[in-house]
């Protein structure tokens, strides 16, 4: 479910409020996240948000992240009028360091009686980290350009290309790869 505007609380980027040009950017950007619930000021599994935050951010972006400024920053976004909600944190590429934005929503709450699903044919690229619109292009991009190509090229689960040609030709500077 996704929050309309006037269902947002509060968003917060590195322990300020969000400007537009900050949120355009962060919208726009290669990151990861977690989503809790917050009740009386607590969230049931923390510290295992918090692993999994620092897991993510070290495979994507190489550094880790203190638990300590995550829980500063949900504590300041929750201000100290708001004791139940539903809180993001995300991570994303934000110059030097990943920068952290704390979204705040009113709680949400569960369904009566069983859920019914409906399953899809759909594979998240990357699936172990939970991340953002556009991530798997962005993903695959920094991996190409890690490994000294100029693009990756998508191959579908038929073994079909995507669109890109294969990488051929490595970045200057960048040793020569051996390719298929």
């Amino acid at each position: 479910m996704t929050a309309t505007a006037a269902e947002l609380l509060r968003i917060e980027i590195n322990g300020a409020s969000a400007t537009a040009d900050q949120l355009r950017a962060a919208f726009a950007s290669f990151g990861h996240f977690t989503a809790m619930q917050v009740r009386a000021r607590r969230a049931r599994g923390l510290r295992h948000h918090v692993a999994r935050l620092d897991a993510a951010n070290r495979e994507l972006f190489g550094v880790g992240i203190d638990e300590q400024v995550v829980r500063s920053h949900i504590r300041h976004a929750l201000g100290d009028d708001i004791a139940d909600a539903s809180v993001r944190v995300h991570l994303y590429e934000g110059g030097d360091q990943p920068s952290l934005m704390v979204t705040v929503r009113p709680p949400g709450g569960m369904l009566p009686g069983p859920w019914r699903l409906r399953s899809v044919p759909y594979q998240r690229p990357v699936a172990h980290i939970k991340h953002t619109a556009d991530f798997g292009q962005r993903y695959y991009q920094r991996l190409a350009h890690a490994s000294g190509c100029h693009r990756h090229a998508p191959i579908s689960a038929f073994g079909t290309s995507g669109r890109s040609p294969a990488c051929s030709s490595p970045m200057p500077g960048a040793s020569p790869r051996s390719g298929r």
